[in-house]
């Protein structure tokens, strides 16, 4: 994984960036194709006044994963919802084999889940 990296903006917001990359050990050949299935790229900015955090960027689709902020939920993703902390209806990524299929497949990237999610933190 790469550093996160932390920048105070000049309205007094702090925005965390995180991004990295990761892949099978047990597959070390695909490293050396670059072809590491799980890559990120996240920006959380938390206010000036601690009111309130966004989410921006993209991710692969693999694994299932969380953002809290204060306790609070401001990013939740699983491939199949079914598998959720807080259950939730099966979405249509979930009935999309192509779509999972892409997911699994050990070269490329698969497909990027676009992120985008503003929440409050009162």
């Amino acid at each position: 994984m790469d550093s996160p990296g932390a920048t105070v903006l000049p309205n007094g917001s702090l925005r965390l960036d995180f991004r990295g990359e990761a892949s099978d050990a047990n597959f070390p050949l695909l490293d050396l194709l670059s072809a590491g299935p799980i890559k990120w790229d996240l920006s959380v900015t938390i206010s000036a006044d601690r009111t309130t955090a966004e989410i921006s960027g993209w991710h692969t689709c693999f694994p299932a994963h969380e953002v809290v902020v204060n306790g609070k939920v401001l990013w939740q993703y699983g491939p199949n919802s079914a598998y959720q902390p807080i259950p939730a209806p099966l979405s249509a990524d979930d009935r999309d084999l192509g779509l999972l299929t892409r997911c699994l497949l050990p070269f490329g990237t698969g497909p990027h889940i676009q992120v985008s999610k503003t929440i409050s933190l009162q």
